[in-house]
């Protein structure tokens, strides 16, 4: 993902790409688009096809399992726009580093 790229995380080290997630008491797999599993950190990217209910349904059993996991879920809609991308680039890296020294921060959706 570019915005992460940008932010200096590097893929398979800070971040996972297609990251799957259980959920044991329901015997449920839910895959991330992205995940920094150390700071339990979801960022899923939603484009057009989320505007369907049949994968807004799926996308709430996804979520149901990433939050069991104990993991803040960044639902990002795309495409972004310039502004957007520096915004979201932004929030991203200040979570990562709020996880990192300790912080929690809130579930956040776009």
């Amino acid at each position: 993902m570019g915005i992460l790229n940008s932010c200096g995380f590097r893929e398979g080290i800070d971040y996972i790409h297609q990251f799957a997630c259980a959920q044991e008491t329901e015997g449920l797999i839910a895959v991330a688009d992205f995940c920094f599993p150390e700071e339990k950190i979801i960022i899923e990217l939603d484009g057009s096809n989320h505007k369907y209910k049949s994968q807004r349904e799926k996308d709430e059993i996804r979520d149901k399992t990433f939050l069991a996991n104990d993991y803040s879920i960044f639902r990002i809609k795309t495409p972004l726009s310039e502004y957007e991308k520096i915004l979201w680039k932004y929030i991203i890296q200040q979570t990562v580093e709020e996880k990192r020294n300790g912080s929690t921060s809130e579930t956040t959706q776009n």
